[in-house]
């Protein structure tokens, strides 16, 4: 993932006065010390403590709030339906939890009545159940009970309508209605109630929608969230890495893994929910401050129950700092859990130090992230007095919210961040989200929507030339195969640079600054073209002698159909490949069709026929290979996190 250095924050100033202070003896003191804990230690008391941002979390403000309500309503009036939505979310972050219920309630049963004419009725009805809940007035309530009707209806669940009709009908009588406007909504209820009585109509099943990866063959017994043909390796140069174990077909998911730890970034706290990264159309508000928002109370239980009933008080001094979303997980890390859980386990990270447990890599187990790789021997003195430092600050936000019970519980979790200050800079991945321009499923961007710690995918090694595409359900990341890969041969992701949009300088210097390490994969090997400069006239048909791995390079112009190979000398009859590539084209279309209309699995299929083809009789590098392989990534990209209104574009199965 690539990611900010504390040079490009905020923060960095208070590092370098810091650093400033100190003189050579102190330098060599520090880096005489030779491991997190210590060099925590040192800088807190080389530092005084530290002195670091200290601004003041945003709460609640009720007049804030009144006056989005208003602005809301007038909007509404207007027939402006979503401006009047956002005012009327902001109206409802800003509420006071303590402050006036009657109001609450009435800013509820407000965005529920935009929320039914934008025909959003599951999150209408959330609405209206809550606004009648916490006292929305009686003389009032038979609008959101007809309200109530017309959403469930609408949902085709025609019983609880019927049901909610009827509470209509008995809550007319408190309203300050005249009584000729009273009787003629009774009279118009009370057709409506003859007519679904009649046609008794039932209920339909309802569908939570949720669109789902599943792994369809047989899991890893040690590496759980992968398949069982995935298997990892070790060696000096490579580190551990994953390999296939037997042949796996493009196409195939190889690993759905829950994140250990998801970091939504600040600039999308307003847009999407702060525990599961879905995209919010009508948000649960924190209790406390004015800065998040949830999906639903799942999700807001959850986050308030584990790292924001801590980050809450101190996420304006995180944000306004600056600093990167891998030091925010860093903080993530230890704020999901209490300090308790840390404090039980210290004997086991002693122990378990260097080692990583061969019987069963549990995704969800802190010792498997504990474990993961972070080159500490191979950091500069400063590189390790600025995650220090950085530890230190992360440390003073924790110690302001009541987390910590005793000062030598400090000095442990202040020993944690840094160490997973490190951690993170190689293994963490960023959470991404679809987004496309128009109508046009082909013009589309990925949107970064925060960082998330993956153990097992953490284990797949780079290539320039990957064969795994990412993406996402909410922080549930799926890995896919994008080619044929043998049994036997590593199972490469992407770091970021590809073969295919960057030249090989490029890549190597930007994988050697922040991987540290020069990529040796078969693209760069070989310095391979960049798409744009692949000739789509040629094309690559491998020697049919089974010793010899030549590839046959054919011109368009070519008018042989047995080509003789200057390496084996033995003759190759290309006539198979050449009308095996007639359907190439048309498959193309076809899947790009397919992809316009937003039928995805549709569009998949042709395109992953397309491959098939390809790959039978040419050998890659060429061009059509690699556009059908981008157009298969965008394909299962559709399938993961996608903005609105691209979810209305797809046709995509649910569950």
């Amino acid at each position: 993932m690539v990611d900010k250095s504390i040079e490009q924050t905020n923060f960095n100033r208070y590092f370098v006065a810091f650093k400033e202070t100190l003189d050579k003896n102190d330098l060599n003191k520090f880096k005489s010390l030779n491991n997190c804990y210590d060099w925590v230690k040192w800088t807190k008391y080389a530092s005084l403590g530290g002195q670091f941002p200290n601004d003041k979390t945003l709460g609640k403000d009720r007049s804030e709030s009144i006056y989005f309500k208003e602005n809301g309503n007038q909007e509404f009036l207007k027939g402006n339906k979503n401006e009047a939505l956002e005012l009327y979310n902001a109206s409802l972050l800003l509420y006071p939890i303590d402050g006036d219920e009657k109001e609450h309630s009435i800013i509820r049963a407000n965005r529920s009545a935009v929320l039914y004419e934008l025909n959003e009725y599951d999150l209408a009805l959330n609405d209206i159940e809550k606004a009648l809940n916490i006292g929305y007035p009686t003389e009032l309530q038979y609008k959101i009970l007809d309200r109530k009707a017309k959403c469930l209806l609408a949902l085709k669940q025609h019983q609880k309508a019927i049901e909610a009709f009827r509470e209509t009908i008995t809550a007319l009588d408190n309203a300050k209605l005249s009584l000729e406007r009273r009787q003629k909504w009774q009279k118009d209820v009370q057709i409506m109630l003859a007519v679904m009585t009649k046609n008794n109509a039932k209920d339909e099943k309802m569908s939570s929608k949720k669109i789902i990866s599943k792994i369809r063959g047989k899991h890893n017994t040690t590496y759980t969230s992968a398949i069982s043909s995935v298997d990892v390796k070790y060696n000096e140069q490579a580190g551990r890495y994953a390999v296939a174990s037997a042949d796996i077909p493009c196409g195939e998911i190889l690993l759905c893994e829950k994140a250990y730890c998801a970091v939504l970034l600040n600039e999308n706290a307003k847009t999407h929910c702060f525990q599961c990264f879905k995209r919010v159309i009508a948000g649960e508000p924190c209790p406390t401050c004015s800065y998040v928002r949830f999906c639903s109370d799942k999700c807001k239980t959850v986050a308030l129950n584990s790292h924001h009933k801590y980050e809450c008080a101190v996420l304006e001094t995180l944000w306004s700092s600056g600093i990167s979303v891998t030091c925010l997980m860093s903080l993530r890390i230890i704020s999901q859990s209490n300090v308790d859980f840390f404090l039980n386990i210290r004997k086991e990270l002693k122990e378990t130090d260097g080692k990583w447990n061969e019987k069963e890599y549990n995704s969800t187990n802190f010792m498997t992230i504990y474990q993961l790789v972070r080159h500490e021997k191979r950091r500069s003195l400063i590189d390790l007095l600025q995650r220090s430092y950085m530890a230190l600050f992360l440390l003073s936000c924790l110690q302001q919210t009541g987390y910590f019970s005793s000062i030598d519980a400090e000095l442990l979790i202040g020993g944690l961040i840094m160490r997973f200050l490190q951690i993170l800079q190689f293994n963490a991945h960023e959470i991404s989200e679809l987004e496309i321009k128009g109508n046009n499923l082909k013009d589309w961007k990925s949107i970064f929507l925060g960082g998330g710690l993956y153990p097992t995918l953490a284990l797949f090694n780079h290539s320039c030339e990957p064969a795994i595409v990412r993406y996402f359900h909410g922080t549930n990341i799926v890995a896919r195969a994008v080619k044929r890969i043998k049994a036997g041969d590593m199972i490469a992701e992407n770091y970021g640079p590809i073969f295919t949009i960057k030249p090989r300088k490029e890549r190597q210097i930007q994988l050697s600054q922040q991987y540290w390490f020069e990529c040796a994969c078969v693209a760069c090997i070989n310095n391979w073209p960049m798409l744009d400069y692949m000739d789509p006239e040629i094309l690559r048909f491998l020697c049919d002698n089974v010793n010899c791995n030549n590839v046959l390079i054919v011109g368009s112009d070519n008018m042989d159909i047995q080509i003789n190979c200057r390496v084996c000398g033995k003759q190759t009859n290309i006539m198979k490949g050449l009308k095996a590539l007639q359907d190439s084209e048309s498959l193309f279309r076809l899947g790009e069709s397919l992809m316009q209309t937003g039928e995805i699995e549709k569009a998949l299929a042709k395109f992953l026929e397309l491959y098939e083809l390809l790959a039978d009789n040419l050998v890659p590098p060429f061009r059509d290979y690699y556009l059908c392989q981008q157009r298969i990534r965008s394909c299962f990209l559709a399938l993961g996190n996608t903005s609105s209104p691209i979810e209305r574009l797809l046709k995509r199965k649910t569950y």
